[in-house]
């Protein structure tokens, strides 16, 4: 479910048990309850009442909001025997018929109903419409049921009977909701005890299974089951008027129970936890299901009963009766065992505390470890970046002092050219200007091979502008990486003092600087074999104007 509609129902549930609440015990609040009518568009306006009820019916509703509801239904009879008269009288022959649910019907459908904790519900609201109330006891006699169409209607006290009869010694649960509803409507009620006695199964149910060990259930709920039995069992002997059938009955129960077997199990009664915890509060359980067994009124009713009913096996006052101190004895035993259930948790709970700081201690060493190799990349990119920027800068100090070299070594071979050019327009004569003809467009080929010089000089240039930008870059990101590398060291400092590896790390910035490297490279091996070519070719004209008997300065031999 999700968890607002969840938030929904506990406020919804809470909400319920303020007005159950406000209306427990006034009589005026009580009226206005019951004449409040809900219109929900569907099925028409229906009494605040019916929808109680529909929701106490509902299985598919939350366990504490059917909880709440049956609570503030409860309250509404508390003290109230106008209402509980009223909620019996849909219950009669001579009521109206109607095709819609009343009170009546819904509760006569919990009770009949397989779930347990409704069929619970449905005995437990029944049995408060006749707690201290005797003359509904008898009204309730009149109930018919018909729960085969086509055979004669039941008495309603009959299908308790045999709903009581057919669960044998299953379903705990609904057999303690229906003892209950048999002890108070029989326990003044002489003319339900004469029809309830009327079917010999009643009889031999209870004396057979008040001594069944063998049911279904928890120890203590088979010994609050024994107990209930017991009560019935005494509260008829008790309301039987005829000294003989009183006497027989009595020789029954001695020949097939045992007096002291039925009185022990009616003390034993008081003993269970279930008996304990009905007793401590009105409200019933909204924490588990499993703890509906008894009511607190039937308990306080219980207590009020058991001397009088032990009396009828032992009229010279025999039996005791529930002393305060078994009483007391009963709540320190379910003290001692919550006590036990309580150290178990605080046990529990701190082992779980235990592993909760194990586990977090644990995140936390991961969170620092993944820190810390973090950090320990950050530091070998730091590194490789540091080792990079320095194989550059030499690099480019290099490219740098070699390209001035290969200008200067251009602009010598340039004047040699200019030089050669003017002496031969000086000195050759005429005949000559087919030679000097030659020789100009030799140095036109020069000029223009210079010009490309110029050109890869020039590109030259750009790419170590390229370079120099690249450096600001790399040293900015150095500068970067010092700063990270110095976080890192604080941090590592405090996580772990292994040091760092400085093993290779393959950088793809590396291997591209490194590729353009060898490309520069390539380029200045390419310009200095087009100087040593013009080298060359001055040489061979240096040579032929020799030939020619042209005079060669000592700077131009060299």
């Amino acid at each position: 479910m999700d968890t607002s509609i969840q938030i929904f129902f506990q406020i919804l549930a809470e909400s319920i048990i303020v007005v159950a609440e406000a209306i427990r015990g006034n009589y005026t609040n009580q009226e206005l309850f019951a004449s409040t009518v809900i219109d929900n568009g569907e099925d028409g306006p229906r009494s605040s009442l019916v929808v109680l009820l529909l929701s106490m019916n509902a299985e598919k509703q939350t366990y504490k909001l059917r909880c709440a509801v049956f609570y503030c239904f409860l309250c509404y009879l508390f003290d109230n025997e106008f209402g509980k008269a009223r909620i019996i009288e849909t219950l009669l022959p001579n009521s109206q018929p109607s095709n819609a649910p009343t009170t009546g019907s819904l509760i006569l459908q919990a009770i009949s109903s397989a779930e347990s904790v409704q069929a619970w519900f449905g005995c437990v609201t029944l049995m408060h419409c006749l707690y201290d109330v005797d003359h509904l006891c008898e009204q309730l006699l009149r109930v018919k049921i018909n729960i085969v169409t086509e055979q004669p209607e039941l008495a309603l006290l009959d299908h308790v009977s045999q709903l009581l009869i057919s669960a044998g010694n299953r379903r705990p649960q609904s057999r303690a909701g229906l003892l209950m509803l048999l002890g108070v409507w029989l326990q003044n009620c002489p003319l339900a005890v004469s029809a309830f006695m009327a079917k010999e199964d009643n009889l031999v149910y209870l004396t057979t299974h008040i001594v069944d060990e063998c049911g279904e259930g928890t120890e203590s709920e088979q010994q609050a089951l024994r107990g209930l039995m017991a009560f019935v069992l005494l509260c008829c002997l008790k309301n039987i008027q005829d000294k003989d059938t009183r006497s027989s009955i009595e020789t029954l129960i001695s020949r097939r129970v045992g007096k002291e077997v039925v009185l022990s199990a009616l003390e034993g009664l008081t003993r269970t936890e279930q008996f304990v915890r009905a007793a401590q509060k009105q409200q019933p359980s909204e924490s588990n299901k499993n703890n509906l067994f008894l009511d607190f009124n039937f308990v306080k009713l219980f207590k009020s009963l058991e001397g009088t009913l032990a009396k009828q096996l032992k009229p010279n006052g025999e039996f005791n009766g529930t002393s305060n101190d078994s009483i007391v004895q009963s709540f320190k035993e379910l003290i001692k065992r919550q006590d036990g259930d309580i150290t178990q948790l605080k046990q529990e709970n701190k082992k779980m505390s235990g592993e909760i700081e194990k586990l977090t201690a644990e995140a936390q060493n991961k969170e620092a470890e993944r820190e810390v190799e973090q950090l320990r990349v950050k530091l070998d990119e730091a590194a490789a970046f540091r080792t990079q920027t320095e194989v550059l800068n030499s690099q480019l100090a290099e490219a740098q002092r070699l390209t001035q070299q290969w200008y200067a070594e251009a602009e010598r071979y340039k004047q040699w050219a200019q030089q050669w050019q003017n002496y031969q327009l000086t000195q050759l004569p005429n005949a000559a200007e087919v030679g000097v003809t030659q020789l100009q467009q030799q140095v036109a080929e020069l000029e223009q091979q210079l010009g490309y010089g110029y050109q890869a000089f020039e590109q030259q240039s750009q790419t170590i502008l390229h370079y120099t930008a690249e450096n600001a870059q790399l040293r900015e990101r150095v500068a970067k990486a010092e700063a990270s590398l110095s976080e890192a060291n604080s941090k590592l400092a405090t996580v772990n003092n292994q040091p760092v590896s400085n093993g290779a790390v393959e950088n793809v910035d590396q291997k591209t600087s490194d590729d353009e490297l060898a490309k520069l490279k390539q380029e200045q091996e390419e310009l200095l074999m087009l100087l040593a070519d013009q080298h060359n070719k001055m040489s061979v004209y240096r040579r032929r104007l020799k030939s020619l008997g042209q005079p060669v300065t000592d700077d131009e031999d060299e």
